[in-house]
Order: structure tokens, then sequence, then C-alpha cells
């Protein structure tokens, strides 16, 4: 009898047209302290956080988290890193691959051919590959799941966000609106990839708003529509 899959929480903030970084993916900071403490009480509350490649590549982001449950004053790694990508190019020298106290599992599809990479990465992180031309992201969470976790947390970046929505997978979204305005065609959004086209499966039911400040914390429950 399988086992169910983990829970799934999409977590980002935008600004109010709908961007997550700049049009030249330069880093800018959405975040305030209320929304990097939310997001640390969300990390601490998932045990795993899966992030694209890409994302580790631009933001580079420390693996550990200062959350509600933390002894103040002490660093502690609180979660397991899953870093997705198509094609093995992860920073093997990133905060969170070289770090010896965290757990990172970097997932490719069995075509993503890079042996020298790979057993570079192999030396700091565990390799599942899951999937053929594309991660097989049901079989990501199933894996997950026998690894014990019953939470994960999603945070981007777009490509990775979308697939998760569109396969159904994403059963809670929380977004921080953020008093921003970035523009550019380019610039990356909460949801990048194909797009789902006039057919949108899923609904999304608003369950929590609140405001702080400038900010508004929105929580959604996800449904696929039948």
């Amino acid at each position: 009898m399988s086992l169910p899959r983990p829970r799934v929480v999409l977590n980002a903030a935008i600004t109010l047209d709908g961007k997550i970084a700049a049009a030249d993916r330069l880093k800018f900071d959405l975040s305030s302290h209320e929304d990097r403490m939310r997001m640390g009480v969300l990390r601490d509350q998932a045990g795993v956080v899966i992030v694209g490649a890409g994302t580790l590549r631009s933001e580079d982001p420390p693996p550990f988290v200062r959350g509600q449950n933390h002894t103040p004053g002490t660093d502690r790694p609180a979660f397991t890193w899953v870093i997705l990508t198509r094609s093995l190019d992860v920073p093997v020298q990133s905060k969170v691959v070289s770090s010896e106290e965290v757990r990172t599992i970097v997932v490719a599809p069995s075509r993503a051919s890079n042996p020298g990479k790979e057993t570079a990465l192999g030396r700091r992180a565990e390799i599942w590959h899951l999937g053929d031309s594309e991660i097989d992201l049901s079989a990501l969470l199933g894996r997950l799941s026998e690894c014990g976790y019953r939470r994960v947390l999603v945070e981007g970046g777009g490509e990775v966000n979308f697939s998760f929505l569109s396969a159904g997978l994403v059963d809670e979204l929380h977004v921080t609106l953020c008093p921003y305005v970035l523009g550019g065609k380019t610039a990356p959004t909460l949801a990048g990839g194909a797009g789902f086209g006039a057919a949108v499966p899923l609904e999304l039911e608003l369950v929590k708003m609140e405001r702080v400040g400038d900010e508004l914390f929105l929580q959604y429950h996800c449904h696929r529509r039948a």
C-alpha cells in the first residue's frame, strides 16, 4: 500500500505586477522582516524546501533558517534541501550544496548527462534521477514520503512553481503582495513555464488575508477543477 504524498505548500513574494524578480535577474529583495519571519515558520513546518537550480544560482540562499521554534542565538539545520535541475548545472560551491550540516538532494531526469558534474555533486549531495526527459514530480513526492516527510515547501522559481501547479500537486499557496512595481516583459512571474491557456485547471480558495504595513499576506487552498 503506497503512502500518501506529502502536503505541498508553495510560498512566494510578488510585486503588484506579479513579478518575483527583476528583468535583469539581479538580486532584488522583496521580502520584509515580517515576510522572512513567516517564511521561516513555513520552512520549520515543512522540513523540506524545494527550489530550482536557477534560484540557487541567482540567490545562493543560506542552508539555515531562524523560525519561531529556534533557540535564540543559535543556528540549526531545519530542513532538507531538494534542488531540481534538468541539466545538473548546480553550483557545487553554493551555500546549500557545500554545507555539511544539511541534507541536500539534487533531482534530475534520467536524460540529464554530465558525468563530471554528477561526480562532483555526488560528493556533497544525494543524486536522484526521476523521470525521463522531465522530472517526475509525483515520483519525487512519493520518494520523499517514503523518507518520512509529510509536508514540503516549494520556493520557486517561476518554472518550478508552474510545474507543481500544472500537475495539480499544490495544496496550499502563500503569497506576499509587496508594494513594488518592477515591470519588464521578461521579468519572471510567480508561475512561468508554458502557461495554462484559457482552460485553467485550478481553483484557488482564499482562506486567509492579513495586512501588515504596506504588505498583504494571502493564503489560498488549491483545488483541481473536475
